[in-house]
């Protein structure tokens, strides 16, 4: 009875420990995620993300490989590097061009053949996957911006365009082949409830949605567009858990904050920056846990902000910045680590009462 009362224990003590490391990543809760582009250059910049802490300070630094089979975007091409979380809510995709390069000029203007598109995934533990490279004629002589992975699926946010032959604007792969679901000018790209959002500078501007997460041809639904006050040039966007509240990053005005009455959307107001007349605002991230209200984040190219909404306008202040000169900023997200799964603490409750019932049967 002693051996296996020690088992029992030790067999809690295995689970509980199984379940602590497995909550405890090297990504902490409510840290940043900023994708950071080196050096002022329009043809290939390495890339590093950065985990901040709310304050700003780096935590670490994860440099992604930027040689021959590596990822790299464009030093001065704004609408790249969006750091999106995936459906699994424990990891992060970031696409970009897999060096080595022929030809010359931009990345975003040459070929797939000359440099080929690709993706890398980051993880809740910090480690970072290698390169997919996607098919030479996606996005060829277009921008690759953003992508989103849901199980083996993967959607991507580019420029579009009419060639012949390219796979542009939104776009869908499987891994092995990739389908252009929209010929629609697209930035950034997530996935809430189970649809596919993307946010459009071109045409229309706004916020678009589609049904599910399509995987062939497919026209999305205008959801936020044509709202009186709002922007014309919008990138990052993050929806509240409710569902009722959408901030939107735009590169002309700051952030806006929108909200739903159980009928429409409207404008409520702008995150802005003091001193600064031309605001604006590319990637997105926010804190709904934050006491007092959310804690919204965002980026320019030079600058991290930070306001706290606590349910009327207010200014942000600058959390981080970098020389133009040095590199740029882009992406941005907030680490929410999912909690330890239900099903691996109701196995531990289920062998720990069959473990009492035979001790109680043996006493």
């Amino acid at each position: 009875m002693n051996h296996f009362k020690s088992f029992i224990l030790a067999a809690a003590l295995a689970v509980a420990t199984f379940t602590s490391t497995h909550a405890q990543t090297s990504l902490s809760q409510g840290n940043l995620l900023l994708t950071q582009v080196s050096g002022n250059v329009n043809t290939a910049g390495p890339v590093s993300i950065l985990e901040l802490n709310q304050s700003g300070g780096v935590v670490q630094t994860l440099t992604i490989p930027s040689g021959n089979g590596g990822l790299q975007i464009s030093g001065t091409a704004t609408s790249e590097g969006a750091l999106t979380l995936n459906a699994s809510g424990d990891s992060w995709t970031l696409a970009g061009y897999s060096p080595p390069y022929t030809g010359s000029g931009s990345l975003s203007s040459r070929t797939g053949a000359q440099a080929q598109r690709g993706f890398l995934t980051l993880g809740a533990s910090g480690g970072i996957s290698s390169t997919t490279l996607l098919a030479t004629n996606v996005y060829s002589g277009q921008n690759i911006r953003a992508g989103v992975q849901s199980g083996s699926g993967i959607w991507f946010a580019g420029s579009s365009s009419g060639t012949a032959g390219i796979v542009p604007g939104v776009v869908y792969s499987d891994g092995t082949t990739s389908t252009s679901i929209q010929n629609l000018n697209s930035r950034n790209l997530g996935i809430y409830r189970g649809n596919l959002y993307v946010s459009s500078g071109s045409g229309t501007q706004g916020i678009y949605v589609y049904s599910g997460l399509p995987t062939t041809t497919a026209t999305a639904s205008a959801f936020l567009t044509g709202v009186t006050g709002q922007g014309t040039n919008p990138y990052d966007f993050e929806f509240s858990p409710d569902g009722n509240t959408l901030y939107v990053a735009d590169s002309s005005i700051g952030v806006q904050k929108f909200t739903f009455n159980g009928t429409a959307w409207s404008l409520a107001y702008n995150l802005t920056v003091n001193g600064i007349t031309a605001n604006a605002g590319f990637g997105l991230a926010v804190d709904w846990t934050s006491i007092g209200g959310n804690t919204v984040f965002w980026t320019t190219p030079t600058n991290v902000y930070k306001a706290l909404d606590g349910g009327t306008a207010v200014t942000g202040a600058s959390i981080s910045s970098i020389s133009s000169t040095t590199g740029a900023y882009r992406g941005l997200d907030i680490v929410t680590i999912p909690e330890p799964s239900s099903a691996a603490l109701l196995g531990f409750g289920t062998l720990t009462l069959l473990g009492l019932r035979r001790l109680n049967r043996k006493s």
